[in-house]
């Protein structure tokens, strides 16, 4: 029995196996040697950073900074690939809209990404919210710690670009 069209695209591009992929294949070859989540948060960047990595081997850039929240708390944002991840709701299926903005609430992220879910728990992170455009083919996590001193995290997963190393491309002329 062959797949309809919806349940093929599904299939290749609706896994959540592919974000907590890139999660894991980040933490184990970034250019730094960041094992986890909580050496990236504990790190204190005082400007943006770019970290060398390779998902599924091909090479991308991970964007890390920090920004300083509404609250007063500083939060660490690391932006990954998201792999050609999009997430497909059935129709009819009931979605939350955030603000009306294009953006949904997507709570259910953590079920289905255990790499992700591990890592937070390990990084002392208690609450979570996940948000999902679909003009932007975007999925944030936003993490929250109880400790004052520890920040936050938002982890964002987006279209991206394989690095290429304009040095290494070079040709004598």
């Amino acid at each position: 029995m062959s797949l309809s069209v919806y349940e093929e695209y599904k299939r290749k591009h609706h896994s959540f196996d592919i974000l907590d992929s890139v999660l894991d294949e980040f933490l184990k070859t970034n250019s730094w040697g960041y094992v986890d989540l909580s050496q990236i948060c504990s790190s204190r960047l005082t400007r943006k950073t770019f970290l060398r990595y390779v998902h599924a081997s091909v090479p991308y850039l991970a964007t890390v900074f920090e920004v300083n929240g509404t609250d007063q708390k500083v939060w660490v944002n690391v932006k990954l690939c998201n792999n050609s991840f999009v997430y497909v709701y059935k129709p009819g299926e009931t979605i939350e809209r955030n603000n009306s903005d294009g953006w949904i609430q997507f709570d259910e992220c953590l079920l289905h990404m255990p790499i992700l879910k591990a890592n937070l728990r390990n990084a002392g992170f208690q609450t979570i919210d996940a948000y999902y455009s679909y003009d932007d083919q975007r999925l944030d996590i936003k993490a929250w710690t109880c400790e004052d001193d520890a920040p936050n995290l938002v982890l964002t997963f987006e279209p991206g670009y394989p690095y290429r190393d304009d040095d290494s491309a070079r040709t004598e002329i």
